[in-house]
């Protein structure tokens, strides 16, 4: 059998029996031997309707309770015998044309999945503004969150091949509208990325039926709970993960902000988890730590780790003066271990520095996320924080890049010492996900420190108490760690 085609209905009484006549008329006009199976979704209205009607292609399958669109279409699938399986909207709101149009594209092509589409250059389409609203979030959500290029998800009209659908339905789990999604990640996330867009006429029908706020919401929802699948490695299980990890790991030694002492203890601890790991790393260290700890800076740079200057006195860089005063103040520091790379404090550095920086000898700074980009064809900017999420998770992070286009390749500043502090477990999950990233710790969040003493002293800095002394081991342990300097 060429072609099954899978008929949810539900609330539909009214148009499933001229909407059938149309689909049937379509498929004998196609001239392929076909099938046409209507699974009536907890609705005895439809299924009543529908014993009035009868054709020789057609199933009628029924349960009682109302369980959404996703499992619907699933039901009907496990029932179905062809070999290209057609997703359908039952009622007569998408034209015949466009079910022709569509057929024709996904058999000259080698799509995998065919997909209507409302936003298609060539669509004829007039429907009301909630509707559009609906689409536009569900079209922004998508690509945002999932990389689908797709740019509408939700027209009820797709095509797949039977082999795709056999493989992915089992991971299937929404059972509402956002099944089209969820079906297309899957599809991807299994190889089959060749999915095509045709263009619908939905000119002369009358939008109406299920979509409104409560659905908007359960599909947000549903989203949601498939990208926490997604992010757990979820759809991974039937097809082999080839990511490889990029995860730089820098650390800023600086005075603890609360006691104002240098955190050597700290230091010492986290070089010798380094040392037993066998980890190298990135210390960005400001130049006051080496001219009262300089046993301290020797015995890191000892180790192999990489050298870099985190300012002298860790002073907000407010402007190119102060930054050549912090610069003029570490030149015993800059001739010793003569640094490549450079961090502002606070991760501000002002117009003009990257100039300053490349005539003091620099090679690259990492002061600034991806939407602070200072200026272009200096010197090379490192993404801080940087892990690569959404629609570009897939690709490998490389660096040095420019952090101005960033976010329209997946960055997004999720990698830093606050998510370590606040949710490291939640971080171990998209760093084993995704991989590639830049992550930076301090030295004085091995510490534990008082509730009171930070409220009096730094209560802007609270997120940062809790002690991140095992999310760190985790990090040697379970992640390669490589230096900034290793990608110049």
């Amino acid at each position: 059998m060429k072609i099954s085609v899978i008929v949810p209905a539900y609330h539909e009484r009214e148009r499933v029996i001229l909407g059938l006549k149309d689909l049937f008329s379509t498929l004998e006009f196609l001239q392929t031997t076909y099938e046409v199976i209507v699974v009536v979704d907890g609705d005895p209205e439809t299924f009543e309707a529908l014993k009035t009607f009868t054709h020789p292609h057609l199933k009628i399958l029924a349960y009682e309770k109302n369980r959404g669109k996703g499992y619907a279409l699933i039901f009907g699938f496990r029932e179905s015998q062809g070999e290209s399986i057609i997703f359908w909207d039952a009622g007569t709101q998408i034209s015949q044309e466009s079910l022709k149009l569509a057929w024709w594209t996904f058999s000259f092509s080698r799509a995998d999945i065919v997909v209507g589409s409302k936003r298609h250059p060539l669509s004829k389409v007039k429907y009301p503004l909630k509707r559009k609203i609906y689409s536009f979030f569900c079209q922004w959500a998508a690509y945002l969150f999932f990389g689908l290029t797709v740019k509408d998800t939700q027209t009820g009209l797709k095509i797949f091949r039977r082999g795709i659908l056999a493989k992915i339905t089992p991971k299937i789990k929404t059972s509402g509208y956002a099944v089209d999604i969820e079906m297309l990640i899957a599809a991807r996330r299994f190889g089959f990325k060749n999915i095509l867009e045709s263009p619908v006429d939905l000119s002369h029908y009358q939008f109406g039926g299920g979509v409104n706020y409560r659905a908007v919401y359960q599909v947000a929802f549903d989203m949601l709970k498939t990208y926490r699948r997604l992010v757990s490695g979820y759809y991974e299980s039937g097809s082999k993960n080839n990511l490889q990890s990029d995860l730089f790991l820098t650390m800023d030694l600086e005075k603890d902000p609360w006691t104002s002492k240098i955190p050597e203890a700290e230091t010492n601890v986290a070089l010798e988890i380094l040392k037993k790991s066998g980890q190298k790393i990135t210390f960005f260290i400001s130049g006051e730590i080496y001219s009262d700890k300089p046993e301290l800076v020797r015995q890191i740079s000892k180790d192999g780790h990489e050298i870099g200057l985190h300012s002298f006195t860790h002073r907000r860089i407010k402007d190119i003066q102060i930054l050549k005063e912090e610069l003029s103040k570490s030149q015993q520091f800059i001739r010793d271990f003569k640094p490549r790379g450079f961090r502002a404090p606070y991760l501000h550095i002002p117009k003009g520095s990257l100039e300053i920086l490349k005539q003091a000898g620099f090679k690259y700074d990492a002061s600034s996320y991806f939407f602070k980009r200072c200026e272009e064809n200096v010197i090379v900017e490192f993404p801080t924080s940087a892990i690569r999420l959404g629609p570009f998770a897939s690709r490998k992070f490389s660096l040095p890049l420019s952090l101005a286009p960033a976010i329209k390749r997946g960055l997004f500043p999720l990698g830093g010492a606050l998510l370590t502090a606040l949710i490291p477990k939640f971080q171990r999950t998209l760093l084993q996900k995704f991989g590639s990233c830049v992550i930076f710790l301090h030295p004085w969040q091995f510490s534990n420190h008082s509730l009171p003493q930070t409220l009096l002293s730094k209560p802007n800095l609270l997120p940062y108490r809790r002690n991140c002394l095992n999310a760190f081991k985790i990090l040697t342990e379970e992640f390669k760690l490589k230096k900034l300097e290793d990608k110049l």
